[in-house]
């Protein structure tokens, strides 16, 4: 743990690197113009949860761009247990924080990790694809191995929609009718089979030429009768619908005389027995029907002739009138069937949308509610419930959290921490994702400088105007360095100490934002990795840190009017990774590494006596924390207990009450990260 290993520099733990979870990535920080789609993620355990509800979500630190998401914007569901994308979805809603304050919790016991939300709907059932699968379309968006960012430009979006492939969906088949008994049939030969356009044929006898030619009525049905026996039938059998002792036996054999058999038929359509009950429909196949070259369909001109000439009888244009309505009847079914789907559809739209709607204003009522809650009841124990204390806390007063880890995914993110109201607002992102670096407030101004992205250190430094909410680049440092100490004196921002993760450096920059540029300034006695520091009465102080060797107890500060650094007493306990704070001119040095474990304690250095007094110590260990002054109070916000546990509690210390856990939960897990009160 800590730069006392070699292997590492207390970056962050292979534990702490993006879990598999509801995402879990940096940022592109793509323009909401540029923003094609996006990939949500979970598990095994959370994706059932993420159907059922159609609500997807991710850590906080990607908010960023989860709120630059809108309605119909094409999304993906990456599963972290096998690594597989699903989709087709889309965008149900605009994206915010926390339609469900309480999903993906154990009973929502707790508030959720992923309150940047959106709700969603599907647009194409698809089967997922495997990382090999996907890969290739978003290989620009992998940053560390197997992880990859979340946000989609147009063209990825494109490329992932024209992987996916449909759902195959089983036909549901209804049994309309019980089976019917089978006809055993001479084995047939291959026939040429055509459905009949119309229910006449005229039919030429071959074997007797001179055979007068015959129009025939293959079937006479009944209105309510089935349209489709052509096609429905089986292939292998002859099915009998209705009873009756006068079924029509149809030979197949090659050499049958047509005229015979078709005289036939037609006998047994006529006369008593109604061929709606006592007709035997067959398989299309199975009838021998004459080739199309020998078979002459009568067109209304030849039933014409035919009607004059008695070869069609009255009787027999009835049955085709029937015939006509039935099939009339059947086309206005389904047309009205259509309608009443396509009603039904447009039904079940709105019952979803207002339902969605429903839920949006639940959640608004609920966070109104506690909001109302969190103004009448303190948030903190009541030994802090004091007048003076609860002036401290108004409204306007803001903590700024700049970047860090959330044990998910390296930060790019500004938020601001209201205490009163335990509310976090997401303001707008650093250009990158920002961990170990330092802060300093000048000016009015915010100015963020060093640290690192879990790849690289930087030298670039970024100004933050709250007025505008806007970041701007500044001069960067003359080399890149993270885990440094940070400070301001007579309007210059100075930059201690430090690594990169190769070495410690001993050596101090300094920024006159007039000059707009960085120079060297004297360097101090020890070099100092992780160091902390602070100014109290225009005299900056350096504690601790790391020396490459051992972590420190030794102290020394820096005086302008001497111009150089000179030995202060040392600590009582060696630290590294620790926090400082100034309040009621002293100076607090809390927490930290000590070289073998996190420590909770705390010790108070008074200038004026020139020594060092222990404190009470903290309610949990903890290094990389975000300290600040907030009122007549010192905040220590997250920070790291070992190598796999990130504290999410806030402690609140006030002079005379020691330190005090605080109820605000609306911080959540986070380390690595600064803290400053404009």
């Amino acid at each position: 743990m800590g730069a006392g290993r070699r292997t590492q520099t207390f970056f962050a733990a292979e534990s702490w690197a993006p879990l598999p979870g509801n995402g879990s990535l940096p940022t592109r920080n793509l323009d909401k113009k540029d923003l094609g789609g996006a990939i949500f993620g979970c598990k095994h355990n959370t994706m059932p949860e993420c159907l059922t509800k159609q609500l997807f979500g991710l850590p906080h630190g990607h908010f960023s761009y989860v709120r630059n998401i809108g309605e119909g914007l094409p999304l993906f569901l990456f599963n972290y247990s096998d690594r597989k994308l699903h989709g087709i979805y889309e965008a149900a809603s605009n994206g915010r924080m926390s339609f469900d304050a309480y999903a993906w919790t154990d009973g929502g016991s707790e508030r959720t990790p992923y309150p940047a939300q959106v709700y969603i709907r599907t647009r194409t059932q698809c089967q997922p694809l495997t990382e090999n699968q996907f890969k290739t379309i978003i290989q620009d968006n992998y940053f560390a191995g197997s992880h990859f960012w979340f946000e989609l430009d147009h063209a990825q979006t494109r490329g992932l929609i024209a992987l996916f492939k449909p759902s195959p969906h089983m036909p549901i088949v209804k049994e309309l009718f019980p089976p019917l008994p089978a006809k055993k049939l001479a084995p047939k030969k291959e026939l040429v089979t055509q459905p009949p356009p119309t229910k006449w044929k005229a039919v030429e006898n071959k074997e007797y030429p001179n055979a007068e030619a015959r129009y025939i009525n293959f079937e006479d049905v009944d209105s309510k009768g089935r349209v489709s026996d052509w096609e429905d039938l089986s292939e292998n059998n002859m099915h009998k619908l209705g009873s009756g002792s006068n079924s029509v036996s149809i030979p197949t054999s090659s050499d049958i005389n047509y005229a015979n058999e078709l005289e036939h038929l037609k006998s047994s359509s006529s006369g008593e027995n109604s061929i709606g009950s006592d007709y035997n429909y067959v398989n299309a196949e199975q009838v021998p029907i004459p080739a199309s070259s020998d078979v002459n369909y009568a067109n209304g001109e030849d039933v014409e002739k035919l009607s004059s000439s008695g070869i069609i009888h009255g009787s027999d244009e009835v049955v085709n009138s029937r015939l006509v309505r039935a099939l009339e009847e059947l086309e206005e079914r389904t047309s009205n069937l259509e309608k009443q789907r396509a009603e039904q559809d447009r039904e079940l739209e709105l019952l979803r949308n207002e339902f969605m709607d429903a839920g949006k204003k639940v959640q608004l009522l609920q966070d109104r509610i506690k909001e109302l809650e969190a103004k009448s009841i303190p948030l903190v124990d009541d030994s802090l419930d004091d007048k003076s204390f609860k002036k401290s806390f108004c409204p306007e007063d803001k903590i700024y959290l700049i970047g860090g880890f959330d044990g998910y995914s390296w930060l790019s993110s500004l938020d601001c921490f209201s205490p009163s109201f335990n509310t976090i607002t997401p303001l707008k992102s650093m250009s990158s994702d920002r961990s170990y670096a330092s802060a300093v407030a000048l000016d009015g101004m915010l100015y963020v400088f060093g640290g690192g992205d879990g790849n690289l250190w930087f030298d670039s430094v970024e100004c933050y105007n709250w007025r505008h909410d806007e970041w701007t680049l500044c001069p960067s440092m003359k080399r890149q360095r993270g885990s440094l100490a940070g400070a301001t004196l007579n309007g210059k921002i100075f930059a201690i100490g430090g690594g990169n993760g190769v070495e410690c450096f001993p050596d101090v920059e300094m920024l006159d934002p007039e000059q707009g540029r960085w120079i060297s300034n004297q360097s101090m006695l020890h070099t100092r990795f992780a160091p902390a520091a602070a100014e109290l009465n225009g005299v900056i102080y350096a504690f601790g840190g790391y020396d490459g060797k051992a972590y420190l107890r030794s102290a020394e500060r820096f005086d302008p009017r001497v111009g150089s650094w000179t030995e202060v007493p040392s600590m009582n306990v060696r630290r590294g990774s620790h926090s400082v704070a100034v309040l009621n001119e002293k100076i607090y040095c809390m927490g930290g590494y000590n070289g073998d474990e996190m420590v909770s304690s705390l010790e108070i250095f008074d200038p004026r006596l020139d020594s060092w007094v222990m404190g009470e110590p903290m309610n949990s260990e903890r290094g990389y924390a975000a300290t600040s002054v907030f009122g007549n109070s010192i905040i220590s916000i997250g920070g790291v207990k070992d190598d796999e546990v990130i504290v999410d509690t806030v402690e609140c210390y006030r002079e005379g009450s020691g330190w005090t856990t605080t109820g605000w939960n609306a911080i959540g897990k986070r380390c690595f990260c600064s803290a400053i009160v404009l």
